[in-house]
């Protein structure tokens, strides 16, 4: 074993910020060494640190030459999950302490959707089979890489622009075609500012497998490996579309938890490494028409496989299809003809930092079929028949306690506010603005004066006109006859 004084003459300097791999001779000699050599790089301030293991049966002294001359599978070898690239820990790294770690302010969280997808992370994108997922990550991945602000997506803006992947297993390249086509009238995607890459593998040599299982292990594929290794290379990489989860994955990470993790621990890996947001589409549940889904957390729980595959990603958005009476409603209040398959929900159903949780309603462009926010004038719709609501339940509050001979005013003593607060639930008008508060009762009254439905009137020859009736009731008929003499 190496004294302190022979390992001082080692300036391992240079392995600070490098991802460092050692692979020790088949003896306790080689191992002693590699295990120096570990803890001189952690001390140097290596970005990562590996020690590989010999594999079993392997004879005394064996080694990387050995691997060589034998023609073994070195890449297996390397990409085994027990060799994943990892830093080693010691608590004799003063890069822990606390004072050292967190210095200055802290980084900023960066979105590739505002509030809603964040940059750099693993993100699962779920809906049932036929929603249009497709279509939705082709047009993100096109508004990412077109460079043009003030675009939308999934609800949100699109705040990172850079070069986009989209690896297909299902579309061919003239399904893709047409696709690009009908969000693309213009044919603005050869200005784009950034690379986008649409790889339709049904034409480029098949689906190849990015996980699969080999002697009770989780392992990436060489096809894979190359073409990771080329993404490494986009320098400007912001987003990876997987498309679907099923086809790239070949094992079953609807079942078995160490697969679902295994590969979501890829995905974390792939997306540190390059910068960009890794989305893969997975399917949900299919919707029973009875037990409609009406919250994200009931979304979330529909989400195909077992726990790991939401829990080991960062940021998870699900899309989910309305109940049809919902939808029709929606679908007269914008004037537009209800189709199925038409209204649906999304709303972010997992994140590990801060991001808007608000439900975005969705209704599918006939000329497109893609799924477009349609949130705020369906909100706006909404807001407006509130109102108008509240404007009846506040103009027949009036008329009944003024038939009743209860005079109310506007605001101060005998308000129509807390008339309404003394009122029992069993006057409908009351129940319905039990929830109002003071001023916006204040606001309903002076609307329907402004629209001449109401009138503030006086009671006697000396009064003010202060209290609330309606147009041509009893009120206004007392006052007609004060004016014209006579109380």
């Amino acid at each position: 074993m190496l004294s302190q004084r022979t390992k001082d003459k080692f300036d391992f300097s240079p392995l600070h910020g490098k991802e460092l791999i050692i692979w020790p001779d088949n003896d306790e000699a080689g191992q002693k060494l590699a295990k120096i050599v570990q803890e001189l790089g952690v001390n140097a301030g290596a970005k990562a640190v590996t020690m590989l293991t010999p594999p079993q049966g392997k004879p005394k002294k064996w080694d990387a030459a050995d691997a060589i001359e034998e023609a073994f599978d070195i890449s297996k070898f390397l990409n085994a999950p027990n060799h994943k690239v990892k830093r080693t820990l010691s608590l004799k790294n003063r890069n822990l302490l606390i004072e050292n770690q967190f210095v200055g302010a802290a980084p900023e969280q960066k979105f590739l959707i505002g509030d809603t997808i964040p940059l750099g992370v693993p993100c699962v994108f779920a809906a049932a089979g036929d929603s249009g997922k497709g279509m939705m990550t082709l047009d993100l991945a096109m508004k990412v890489a077109s460079g043009e602000a003030m675009q939308n997506s999934f609800g949100g803006l699109v705040s990172h622009h850079g070069s986009a992947i989209i690896l297909s297993a299902e579309d061919d390249r003239d399904e893709l075609h047409r696709r690009v086509s009908r969000l693309d009238k213009m044919n603005t995607r050869s200005g784009y500012r950034h690379d986008l890459l649409v790889v339709p593998l049904p034409n480029e040599g098949g689906v190849f497998p990015i996980m699969m299982k080999a002697d009770n292990t989780y392992v990436t594929s060489p096809e894979f490996e190359k073409i990771y290794e080329e993404m490494l290379e986009i320098e400007d990489l912001a987003l990876i579309v997987i498309d679907p989860m099923a086809s790239f994955v070949h094992a079953d990470v609807n079942a078995d938890p160490a697969a679902g993790a295994a590969f979501m621990g890829l995905l974390a890996q792939m997306a540190t490494e390059t910068g960009a947001t890794v989305m893969v589409n997975h399917h949900m549940a299919k919707i029973r028409d009875k037990d409609p889904v009406t919250t994200p957390e009931q979304a979330r729980n529909l989400i195909r496989g077992t726990s790991a595959i939401v829990d080991g990603v960062r940021s998870a958005f699900a899309v989910w299809q309305v109940d049809e009476g919902v939808a029709r409603t929606r679908c007269t209040n914008l004037g537009i003809s209800y189709t199925r398959n038409t209204v649906f929900d999304g709303a972010v159903v997992k994140s590990n930092g801060v991001a808007n949780r608000d439900i975005r309603h969705f209704i599918r462009n006939p000329n497109n079929g893609l799924l477009e926010d349609r949130s705020e004038d369906i909100r706006s719709i909404i807001g407006s028949e509130i109102v108008r609501n509240r404007l009846e339940y506040v103009f027949n509050f009036i008329d009944l306690q003024e038939q009743a001979g209860i005079y109310m005013t506007h605001d101060g003593q005998d308000s129509i506010f807390d008339t309404i607060s003394s009122t029992p639930d069993t006057n409908i008008n009351a129940a319905n603005l039990r929830d109002d508060g003071r001023t916006t009762i204040k606001k309903a009254v002076t609307a329907l004066l402004q629209a001449g439905r109401i009138g503030k009137y006086k009671r006697t020859n000396q009064g003010s006109r202060r209290f609330l009736g309606v147009v041509g009731g009893d009120l206004y008929q007392a006052e007609q006859a004060i004016i014209n003499g006579g109380e």
